[in-house]
């Protein structure tokens, strides 16, 4: 029975990151799986198609930001990692909006 609960399991997480692959932006991504949900979205495990680089990618729901009111917010946090450089801190490369 274990089996059967984790075989369907595995089927949902496979269709899940398959549909996550087939949109937008994304499509420059293998997503591997969910590392993590928040309170405003999901990060995956991806790979970088050209690349090769392992990456975490961060999803976002707008309309969550906006159902908030913390979309300055969000941005000004957006720019604030990107200027930080250290070890310690998940380096930012980019986002992308669909």
């Amino acid at each position: 029975m274990d089996y059967l609960i984790n075989n369907q399991a595995d089927k949902k997480k496979k269709k899940r990151n398959q549909e996550i692959n087939e949109r937008g932006c994304f499509k420059q991504f293998v997503v591997k799986g969910i590392i993590g949900k928040g309170k405003f979205g999901e990060v995956y495990l991806a790979k970088h198609i050209t690349t090769g680089c392992i990456v975490a990618l961060k999803k976002v729901m707008k309309s969550k930001l906006i159902e908030y009111k913390i979309v300055d917010q969000f941005i000004k946090e957006i720019k604030l990692h990107n200027s930080m450089n250290h070890h310690k801190i998940v380096k930012f490369y980019g986002f992308f909006e669909e």
